[in-house]
C-alpha cells in the first residue's frame, strides 16, 4: 500500500498519480505552515478587534448598548488594552514564521 492507501509508482522522491495529496515532506511543511500562519493573522485580528472594542467601552468612547455594564468601566480599559495588544503580538508572529 502507498502512501495515498493505493499502491502507486514512486518516481524520483515523487508519488505519482496521487497528488495533491501525496506530497514531498517540504511541501507537507509549507502548507502547514501557511495554514499556521493564516491562523495566526485571523486569530490576531478578532484578538486586536476585540481588544480595541472592550478599550472603547471602557472609556465610554463605544457606548452601545447604551446601558451596557462595560461602558466607563476601567477594568474593561485594562482588559481591553492587554487583548489588543496579544492580538498584536499574533499578527506580528505570524508575519515571522516562515
Amino acid at each position: 500500500m502507498g502512501a495515498c492507501g493505493l499502491s502507486f509508482l514512486v518516481v524520483a522522491g515523487h508519488v505519482a498519480g496521487c497528488a495533491p495529496l501525496c506530497q514531498p515532506v517540504g511541501a507537507k511543511r509549507e502548507v502547514g505552515m501557511k495554514t499556521i500562519r493564516m491562523v495566526l493573522r485571523i486569530a490576531g485580528l478578532l484578538l486586536t478587534a476585540l481588544g480595541l472594542w472592550w478599550l472603547g467601552q471602557g472609556t465610554g468612547t463605544i457606548r452601545w448598548p447604551a446601558s451596557g455594564a462595560m461602558v466607563g468601566d476601567q477594568l474593561w480599559v485594562t482588559l481591553g488594552a492587554g487583548v489588543a495588544v496579544v492580538g498584536l503580538v499574533l499578527i506580528l508572529l505570524s508575519r515571522r514564521l516562515r
